[in-house]
């Protein structure tokens, strides 16, 4: 039903003293307005130019409207059907977004000084989604300046999306499905907060993390009786100093929302019993009271916010963020498969230089700088790899390897590198036993002094084996065990800085320690030093995965660490006492069309000249999240400068 503007004027009248006449000084201050069109079923505050906001209400089959002071319309829209609507404010704008269930979500921009929407991107407000939305709401990340709406249907699945405004190809490019379960009647969130919130009708209110990357998991904030003290949860409203308001039946709620207590609550004035929407802002909370079926409209009902002092939750601390500039193509195996890194690098041309990728399922991936696959080997499920260069063979001949794990044998696969093409071959069987029954983690160790190199495998038991690895007079490569040790629990990274002698091996739980990587050389736990612990120990948080070093000169460079458990990357002197550099993140870079990282397995570092687009070195690392859009796991390839400017500057 399309409505028209004189008309819609004529039928919406205010019934009290002007909005802007009211002091918001005491919650019994209250404006009631009527609205006899449509089907009034939610509201949303937006700043204005004058000390009073502009009120946008959604009118079922009635459209939208802007409402001024007065009451009084000064923007419609027409012949949509509108039953949830959200605004956001940053420093230059307002945003609209609203679904409407059977076309998609619309975004409107709201003139501050007029009241007047217009579409935010392109000609037309509607961006067609493959989904039925029901609720939808606003994000904004002031740090990158980016935009994101939320958009849930019916049964419980919220479609995260980024908004890509560029004049050129404005959309919507979507992040990540989160299906929750249960109903979704409402959702809020503010510039720079990290959560979501949402209320289940029967059950309460929930809370997910808003960053791309994070858990795709919900947790419960406040509840109804009898398991928490609301007594319905009809729509959440977070306004923009922090307030996280749930609107129940009978009760207003004015939540923390740092833990979900009670902060106060007031009842439902009684002109706003049987509201279904509400939007609050930092003075004002507005009702949205649907009439009856026969009559339609409703009635607004306007009244000051409590005298209540709020605490946001708190976001974690600032950490470096770098941007990965390059992302391969995801392995094929489904779920946690993409591995360990390790890169070679072409012996003439670097720009030649390859990614090699563990696919923990199936194989072993190679790919060029650019990401793509230039071959695939189906071995087995290797788990971590690694890359030496110069191994000479029987017949005299150079070759360059590589070494993996592989837990479907319960052994080491080998492959020679074609110092000319890249390609990789497996050097005879390509296999060798080890006595441990599962390998997991290696790293391979090049001991200068004898010329030897030694493949050190490790277990998810804690157990580390060495091996030396010789050529034989068929032209391939067999092992001897020199050396095994135990390092306590669950261990996995490792690396070896070969100049030094000294072994870098991550126990998951615990830290990181340095052994001494030669084969006759002591051990045991009290033969090794801790570069960092984890919390309360340390500086790290649970699971320490992937080890790498860059390497300058003979004493330069760094020791990177994958900290899965806080999806962040430690970095440390390669020079004892390994002094602690600092922390970064790999974030998202949406120009590029390429997401954050995070639940980071396994990760490589070089410090070699790659060409122009890695001219000192880069790192590779796993991405355990592969999102925007949902794809399997693959590699993200960042450069090393960028590091060094977000860290170690």
């Amino acid at each position: 039903m399309r409505i028209q503007y004189a008309i819609f004027v004529s039928i919406v009248a205010t019934v009290v003293a002007a909005f802007a006449a009211i002091a918001p000084t005491q919650a019994s201050d209250r404006q009631v307005d009527a609205v006899s069109t449509g089907y009034l079923k939610d509201v949303a505050l937006a700043p204005s130019q004058t000390p009073t906001p502009w009120r946008i209400v959604a009118l079922d089959a009635g459209g939208l409207a802007v409402l001024d002071k007065h009451g009084q319309p000064v923007s419609t829209v027409e012949g949509h059907w509108i039953e949830r609507v959200d605004a956001i404010e940053t420093d230059d704008q307002v945003i609209l977004a609203a679904p409407e269930e059977q076309a998609g979500i619309h975004l409107w921009s709201v003139d501050q000084a007029t009241g007047a929407l217009s579409p935010w991107m392109g000609q037309d407000s509607l961006w067609p989604v493959d989904f039925a939305p029901v609720v939808a709401c606003l994000a904004h990340d002031a740090s990158d300046d980016q935009y994101f709406v939320f958009a849930a249907t019916e049964d419980g699945t919220i479609h995260h999306y980024r908004i890509l405004d560029g004049a050129e190809n404005p959309s919507l490019r979507r992040i990540r499905t989160l299906a929750i379960g249960g109903e979704i009647s409402s959702c809020s969130t503010r510039s720079d907060h990290q959560w979501l919130y949402v209320t289940e009708p029967g059950v309460g209110v929930w809370r997910l993390q808003t960053a791309s990357e994070a858990e795709r998991i919900r947790e419960p904030l406040a509840l109804l009786e009898p398991f928490g003290q609301l007594d319905a949860a009809v729509k959440v409203s977070m306004g923009p100093n922090g307030t996280l308001s749930v609107l129940g039946e009978r009760n207003i709620y004015f939540l923390s929302s740092r833990d979900g207590a009670i902060q106060t609550s007031q009842p439902v004035p009684v002109e706003a019993l049987g509201a279904e929407g509400m939007s609050v802002d930092d003075d004002w909370m507005v009702f949205a009271v649907e009439g009856g079926e026969r009559e339609g409209g409703g009635r607004l009902v306007s009244t000051a916010l409590p005298n209540v002092e709020f605490t946001p939750a708190s976001g974690p601390s600032p950490v470096a963020t770098v941007k990965a500039t390059v992302e391969t193509e995801p392995v094929a195996s489904v779920g946690d498969a993409a591995d360990d890194p390790a890169v070679w690098i072409h012996p003439e041309d670097a720009t030649r230089s390859l990614i090699l990728g563990t696919d923990k399922q199936a194989g072993l991936y190679v790919y060029n700088l650019a990401g793509d696959v230039e071959q695939f080997l189906p071995a087995g499920k290797v788990n971590n790899v690694d890359v030496r260069y110069g191994f000479e063979l029987g017949d005299g001949s150079v070759v360059d390897i590589a070494v993996a794990t592989n837990r479907s044998h319960g052994t080491l696969t080998i492959w020679g590198i074609n110092q000319r093409t890249g390609e990789l071959v497996e050097l005879g069987a390509g296999r060798e036993n080890l006595v441990m029954n599962e390998p997991y983690g290696l790293c391979l160790y090049a001991h200068a002094d004898d010329n030897a190199l030694y493949a050190i495998a490790n277990s998810k038991a804690g157990e580390v084996e060495q091996y030396r690895l010789m050529a034989t007079d068929q032209d391939q490569i067999t092992t001897a065990l020199v050396r095994s040790f135990e390092v306590g629990s669950i261990t996995e990274g490792c690396v070896v800085d070969d100049a030094h002698h000294r072994l870098f091996i991550g126990e998951e739980t615990r830290g990181i320690w340095a052994y001494d990587a030669r084969p006759d050389r002591p051990a045991s736990q009290a033969d090794r030093f801790s570069v960092d612990a984890v919390a309360p120990e340390g500086r790290l948080t649970a699971d320490i995965e992937g080890l790498a070093l860059y390497l300058e000169g003979t004493d330069g460079g760094y020791l990177v660490a994958s900290v899965q458990g806080a999806n962040q990357f430690a970095v440390y002197d390669r020079k004892p006492p390994h002094a602690f550099r600092g922390f970064f993140e790999i974030g998202a870079n949406p120009a590029d069309g390429i997401d954050g990282v995070s639940e980071t397995d396994g990760l490589e570092v070089v410090s070699h000249d790659l060409g122009p687009a890695f001219p000192a070195g880069l790192i590779a690392v796993q991405d355990g999240r592969n999102v925007e859009p949902p794809e399997r796991q693959n590699f993200k390839l960042v450069p090393w400068t960028d590091v060094v400017d977000a860290v170690l500057r």
